[in-house]
């Protein structure tokens, strides 16, 4: 009876072996893909960090350009007035100098603004985004390892039922001792 139970034992835990191997299979497949999106999501979000922050020192730079376009305006002005005197004409260079610094601080002052907001959407897009797959990895995670503790265990019985079925075949064998009747 223990030949029989042991071989039927052993059929059925290499059966559960092959089919828990198939699952491992499959969600090792699965959080490959994960992972895939994953680093595609990642690319993505750098991408468009670089993009934005490229477009933000360029509308800075343009920002800038027209701060010291009007000052050089200014000073042609002051210095085409003959109207003013040497001193007011000191003066009044100081105060578009004054002017320009002010508007250079207004403009970093506001690369500084756009540059938390762009900040802000993509963590809020890299969370909408890459939370959910977080999620799945950990979730697959969890399975993978459930399985590969059940295959174990399968593979524990799979012995000890090849050992059952290999110690019972004695039972089987005949006896040829030579003395018969």
């Amino acid at each position: 009876m223990g030949f029989l139970t042991g071989a039927f034992l052993k059929s059925y835990s290499a059966v559960q072996r092959i089919r828990l191997q198939n699952q491992l299979t499959s969600v090792t497949l699965r959080m490959q893909r994960v992972n895939r999106r994953s680093n595609d999501v990642q690319k993505q979000i750098s991408q468009m960090k670089n993009a934005q922050t490229m477009n933000l020192k360029s509308m800075q730079s343009v920002w800038n350009q027209g701060a010291y376009a009007a000052y050089q305006s200014s000073m042609s002005a002051i210095n085409g007035d003959t109207t003013l005197s040497d001193q007011q004409k000191m003066a009044e260079m100081q105060k578009a100098q004054s002017v320009f610094t002010m508007a250079q601080q207004q403009n970093a002052l506001q690369a500084s603004q756009q540059q938390a907001l762009i900040e802000n959407s993509i963590q809020e897009f890299e969370e909408a985004q890459l939370e959910p797959l977080k999620n799945e990895e950990e979730a697959l995670t969890l399975e993978k390892n459930a399985i590969e503790s059940q295959i174990k265990l399968i593979e524990g019985q799979e012995q000890a039922s090849a050992q059952m079925e290999k110690s019972s075949q004695k039972d089987f064998v005949p006896e040829y001792t030579g003395g018969g009747g």
